[in-house]
């Protein structure tokens, strides 16, 4: 007797891998939005969706700030190693 049914057996080959990002809608935020005006969703999933997105959005501002701080980091560095090498 074999170890899988028929039809597993006869499906053979493997399946596409999808990454995440395939599987998200083209418009995130709308598409969340959508959801959060579902009067069908309760409301204690809408208040967690709501936070969520509120956390993303301040998610990309603390990352544009931080790179705003590297690159002023990064300039300041050089500027300090040029000033190191004109007092030797």
């Amino acid at each position: 007797m074999p170890a899988s049914s028929t039809s597993v057996q006869i499906r053979g080959g493997r399946r596409k891998k999808t990454s995440t990002n395939d599987r998200q809608p083209p418009n995130f935020d709308q598409a969340v939005e959508l959801l959060l005006n579902d009067a069908n969703l309760p409301q204690h999933l809408r208040v967690v969706m709501a936070r969520l997105l509120d956390m993303k959005v301040e998610f990309s501002i603390l990352m544009a700030k931080n790179s705003e701080l590297m690159e002023e980091n990064k300039s300041l560095s050089n500027r300090n190693s040029e000033l190191m090498i004109y007092e030797i």
